[in-house]
């Protein structure tokens, strides 16, 4: 079990996408600020939030790990909706 006591939500974010990189593969998950605009909003484009992380999921078993990793690290989890 990871311990997170009194770690920052920035430093969660960067062992999450370190921990998904492990797991997945680098080229799987998108931490680039450049990389990250381009999923900032879905079908609902007036409505706009750039995520600190972006994993591109290439089966169910890629899904399970991403969502149970988020658990741990307190970090929520948002499908993309359309586009």
């Amino acid at each position: 079990m990871t311990r997170l006591d009194g770690v920052p939500p920035d430093q969660r974010l960067g062992r999450l996408a370190a921990e998904l990189r492990r797991a997945l593969g680098a080229p799987s998950v998108l931490t680039d600020p450049a990389a990250l605009r381009a999923y900032d909003c879905d079908g609902l484009t007036s409505h706009r939030a750039t995520p600190g992380v972006v994993v591109l999921a290439d089966d169910e078993a890629a899904v399970s790990t991403t969502v149970a990793a988020c658990a741990r690290y307190g970090v929520p989890f948002v499908a993309r909706g359309s586009g």
